[in-house]
């Protein structure tokens, strides 16, 4: 099973040699409002040796201090789990887990005989790491019963995506943009999000619009387009909790038919054209329940290949010049392995 106390544990082990003795005397309490919590109790290992139980604490504080989870030692205050050891520090140590997240308890015996007296601590607290892990991991399948408390962000975040899950969300959305260069549009996209890897996303959609009809001296412009876009998500609040903030980037084609209408005994012709545009923003996200969720977003751009329309040798009007663009969206979430997001109750 996969360590999230392993790799900081691993590339802290020379700072922990210097500082372990004096960071296990300082016991910060259990009761702190808005922070996330392990509470350990190892009073009743029997050990020879003092140093055992403060290098423990250490390791483990560092290596859960990564995911923004505390350690702490007192018996009061709410925390997400109780760790409790108990046994012979030299011989065999019994580890029990009474997770609140989901309501569980995990035991587990852990042989130290054949291990090296100095690599106890770490041993002991990797096997911590584990049985905290095995008491979320249900939290990562689609069809795991509602957790009996909220789920602290901190505890999603340590889980990670589940292996074999690719999550997707489709969706469809209502957009507009508005071009510097006169043009204004509106329409319906089908959209759809993949996580290929972690956080990251990859964006796709494709849309119609209607351009706002042009009036001329010599007659009116209408226009429609055809839209593709393909674009990258990136996180920048934590999207296990309810509301998510990502930073978006853009590439899309617009392929837009023109038609005149004149008047007057002017001439009219239908146009077509394609016009590249790239633009970047904010999309905020809301989570309505485990499957669905809203968004907004807003961008702006600038085409690299700009259409413009004409009224015989004037320009009227086009997709040109900067643009803002605002769309509104209904996702469906799909392998989605992280339970319906919750901030996590006051302690």
């Amino acid at each position: 099973m996969r360590s999230f106390v392993g790799g900081v544990i691993a590339s802290s082990l020379v700072a922990l040699a210097s500082t372990s003795f004096a960071r296990a005397q300082i016991e910060p309490p259990c009761a702190v409002a808005g922070r996330t919590a392990v509470r350990l109790a190892d009073e009743a290992i029997n050990v020879d040796k003092g140093a055992f139980r403060a290098r423990l604490r250490a390791q483990l504080e560092v290596g859960l201090a990564g995911r923004h989870i505390a350690l702490c030692f007192d018996a009061d205050g709410e925390v997400a789990s109780d760790v409790t050891l108990s046994g012979d520090a030299e011989t065999t140590l019994t580890l029990n887990v009474r997770d609140d997240v989901t309501g569980k308890q995990l035991s587990r015996a852990l042989e130290l005989r054949s291990v090296p007296v100095d690599a106890r601590p770490l041993t002991v607290a990797l096997a911590i790491d584990e049985l905290l892990r095995a008491s979320w991991v249900e939290l990562t399948l689609a069809d795991a019963p509602r957790p009996p408390r909220p789920v602290p962000p901190e505890v999603v975040d340590a889980l990670g995506p589940a292996p074999g899950h690719t999550r997707w969300e489709l969706g469809a959305a209502l957009a507009a943009e508005a071009f510097r260069g006169g043009t204004r549009e509106a329409g319906v996209d089908v959209v759809g999000r993949v996580f290929p890897r972690g956080a990251l996303a990859v964006t796709a959609a494709l849309g119609v619009r209607r351009l706002a009809t042009v009036n001329a001296v010599d007659g009116d412009v209408r226009g429609r387009a055809l839209d593709a876009s393909l674009g990258l998500d990136v996180p920048l609040r934590s999207r296990a909790r309810r509301i998510g903030i990502d930073f978006v980037a853009n590439a899309w084609l617009a392929r837009v038919r023109l038609s005149g209408a004149p008047r007057g005994g002017a001439r009219g012709a239908d146009v077509v054209a394609t016009a590249a545009v790239l633009d970047a923003g904010v999309r905020g996200d809301v989570g309505l329940s485990r499957a669905f969720a809203l968004s907004l977003t807003g961008t702006v751009g600038l085409p690299v290949h700009a259409v413009e329309i004409f009224d015989g040798a004037h320009t009227i009007a086009g997709l040109s010049g900067p643009l803002v663009s605002l769309s509104l969206a209904g996702w469906w979430r799909f392998g989605e392995p992280i339970p319906a997001p919750a901030v996590p109750t006051p302690r």
